[in-house]
């Protein structure tokens, strides 16, 4: 986003919404572009907001065997009655109520 995300937030409630002076105390997008020391902010970027905290685990593939995933298909869609059974009074569509669509 190229927004402060406090005012998009709060404007979702509020029909004036402003960012916290001085940035860095406002929001992430606001620290990234804070400056309160002239022109480049003094206050370090916290750490629970760094992309280094994310982890990157190997991506494994295998092959499925056509028969497999029918045979998964069918069981689905027999869970997926069962579920719907059991859930014959709901206030929305089955689709959310189960999670299949």
């Amino acid at each position: 986003s190229n927004d402060c995300y406090r005012k998009r937030l709060y404007g979702l409630f509020e029909q004036t919404s402003v960012s916290v002076k001085p940035g860095h105390r406002c929001c992430t997008y606001c620290h990234r572009t804070c400056t309160c020391s002239g022109g480049v902010c003094a206050e370090p970027f916290p750490s629970y907001e760094s992309y280094q905290n994310v982890v990157t685990l190997p991506t494994r593939f295998r092959d499925v065997d056509p028969d497999d995933k029918t045979l998964v298909r069918a069981l689905l869609e027999e869970h997926q009655a069962c579920l719907i059974k059991s859930t014959a009074h709901v206030f929305t569509s089955t689709a959310a109520c189960t999670g299949f669509s």
